[in-house]
């Protein structure tokens, strides 16, 4: 059986692939990211914060693979679309979904699209 460790969450301040984390961040900034020095965030945690926004609130069971296909492009397997439970309110979800939006759009992730 081979094991492939899970990844480890980044620290702000820390380097991470030749950039420090948010080296001119508020405390404030810094726990709203997840990446300080108290609070930690993986990547599959933050998958999951948007998942929540774009799926009226709830939690969806995390699934790697969702589809596999045979050589006749015949799906023989679908990931099941189960939910893990309703984390927020449908229209908080919406409102958490329209800020993710307005960030790329006009926010600080403008100059990543």
């Amino acid at each position: 059986e081979t094991r492939c460790p899970a990844p480890r969450p980044a620290r702000a301040g820390h380097d991470v692939g030749g950039q420090i984390l948010l080296p001119n961040a508020t405390p404030d900034q810094q726990i709203a990211s997840g990446f300080n020095q108290e609070t930690l965030i993986s990547p599959l945690h933050g998958a999951l914060i948007g998942a929540v926004a774009l799926n009226s609130g709830n939690i969806p069971e995390p699934s790697f693979v969702n589809n596999i296909y045979d050589q006749n492009r015949q799906v023989i397997y679908e990931a099941p679309n189960a939910i893990i439970k309703q984390a927020v309110d449908p229209k908080a979800s919406e409102y958490l979904r329209q800020m993710m939006i307005t960030t790329v759009a006009s926010g600080t992730a403008r100059k990543r699209r």
